[in-house]
């Protein structure tokens, strides 16, 4: 195995789906839980969460709060979203809670975001399906400029944020929360 940091390293990903018949999930989630303890103590390097709506085995529907459960629970693996469906959330959101994992977890968090594909979860949330290329888009513009505090001074943190989008229809706002390191 090689010595010099250019060694595979292996991960755990979870989307907490159960087979069918469901059993209590706040049960599940805690065990699941414990069991991402073990994992770091094992020395997996990473947990990566998925999501999908309105599934009949439970799978997971909201990664960020999973994500922020983790990175309390946990002192070294790696956190992060295996997607999050960008268009389907308001994306000054994402950028707030994401930031929010990521300062919970000291820097651990990796947010990625995926298109989605599932027309059942569009038709839900009221999102046209067919512009989800331009939703992801300006999604992470959107991301992008919250973190990096586009207009304004930074205090305690967080950055000013002017955004003008077709999601985004109330002029300026301050975004408060911003992650412990830049955006890559």
């Amino acid at each position: 195995m090689a010595t010099d940091g250019t060694a595979p390293t292996f991960g755990l990903w979870y989307d907490f789906r159960q087979k069918p018949p469901l059993g209590v999930y706040a049960r599940f989630y805690g065990e699941c839980l414990e069991e991402i303890e073990e994992g770091e103590r094992l020395g997996f390097t990473g947990v990566w969460l998925s999501e999908h709506h309105f599934v009949d085995d439970g799978y997971l529907p909201s990664p960020l709060v999973i994500a922020a459960a983790i990175a309390a629970r946990t002192e070294r693996v790696r956190i992060g979203t295996n997607v999050l469906l960008l268009p389907l959330h308001h994306p000054l959101r994402v950028a707030e809670d994401a930031a929010v994992v990521d300062l919970v977890s000291d820097g651990r968090f990796v947010l990625g975001v995926g298109q989605g594909y599932v027309q059942h979860e569009f038709e839900a949330f009221g999102v046209n399906r067919r512009y989800r290329p331009s939703l992801f888009e300006e999604g992470i513009e959107v991301i992008r400029r919250a973190w990096g505090g586009v207009r304004g001074t930074r205090a305690s943190g967080g950055g000013c944020l002017i955004c003008r989008s077709s999601r985004v229809r109330r002029g300026d706002f301050r975004s408060t929360s911003a992650p412990s390191r830049k955006a890559r």
